[in-house]
């Protein structure tokens, strides 16, 4: 890997003088296959892949979940489960035997989800009011 200030020169190079690779790699003796890495690279920020969280307890009742949390969302706000209650349900009414904290969070996360998806359906509906 070379150092920033030696993949600032090589972009100034190939943009300010519109050197070609080949004259890049002579002028810098470095192969031209790094030249042409360095010089046609924009975006130099390493690309983080997003984990996908399971919850292999929770899995099959997410559906349930879904349908409650879909339901609310024609509640009035005192009216609307919170995520304790979803926990309640799940385990009285389900038989749901894993943690507390395993639901809050899915439902926590879910709930935001929930709520940027109709901010955003409204936007599109009513735009600008």
């Amino acid at each position: 890997m070379l150092a920033m200030a030696q993949i600032n020169y090589i972009n100034f190079l190939r943009d300010v003088e519109g050197l070609s690779i080949n004259s890049l790699a002579k002028r810098l003796g470095i192969n031209w296959r790094t030249a042409r890495k360095y010089a046609d690279q924009e975006d130099w920020s390493p690309q983080v892949k997003k984990r996908m969280q399971r919850f292999p307890i929770l899995g099959p009742y997410l559906d349930v979940i879904e349908v409650w949390l879909t339901e609310d969302l024609n509640r009035k706000r005192k009216l609307r489960h919170t995520n304790i209650r979803i926990y309640q349900r799940l385990r009285d009414e389900c038989g749901y035997t894993g943690g507390v904290r395993t639901v809050t969070s899915y439902v926590s996360k879910r709930k935001k989800e929930l709520k940027q998806d109709q901010t955003s359906y409204t936007e599109l509906v009513h735009p600008g009011g």
